[in-house]
């Protein structure tokens, strides 16, 4: 198990005994916190920071990924982070502009994905197969959609109307 938030640390867990194994150093407010599939990695991602992952036994520093942003002010930052279901892609945002698919082994960009929807997004989901990545557009009005993304192509596959409503989050089914 890993924690995170406004805090100093990311923590990892034993839940069985409820003792902390690791305290990982955090330079801002966490956003988002991933495990690969296999455990071996946890991605930590921060609106004020890049993407990093860490070895989940040790704590050891693997890797950081930099999200592109038009914005100076948020290159290189990432407020949403997961790992494909084969552990070889990692999936990034930068809350604002560009999500980013990056090779976990060699840490090479893969794609970068234009957002047009307005920086106002609030969550980003990848979907159980990898596939589509989502985000939420739970600020602006009347728009307020639900967009979705090919992960192997970077296309825009759909964008979902919320009738007007605030969605914030979202989650997808296992199937």
């Amino acid at each position: 198990l890993a924690t995170g938030g406004r805090s100093t640390c990311i923590r990892l867990w034993d839940v069985a005994t409820g003792e902390e194994r690791l305290c990982l150093p955090e330079a801002g407010l966490c956003w988002s916190l991933a495990f690969s599939p296999d455990g071996k990695r946890l991605a930590v991602s921060s609106i004020s920071s890049p993407v990093r992952v860490y070895d989940a036994d040790t704590g050891k520093l693997e890797r950081v990924f930099r999200s592109r942003s038009k914005s100076q002010e948020l290159n290189g930052y990432s407020a949403g982070a997961a790992f494909t279901p084969d552990g070889k892609t990692l999936v990034g945002w930068n809350y604002s502009d560009t999500i980013t698919a990056w090779d976990v082994g060699t840490g090479a960009e893969k794609r970068a994905m234009p957002v047009e929807a307005g920086g106002s997004q609030n969550t980003m989901l990848l979907s159980p197969d990898g596939r589509t990545v989502l985000l939420t557009d739970g600020i602006r009005v009347p728009e307020n959609e639900v967009y979705l993304w090919d992960v192997a192509t970077g296309a825009r596959v759909r964008t979902l109307p919320t009738q007007g409503a605030m969605w914030k989050r979202a989650a997808y089914s296992p199937d």
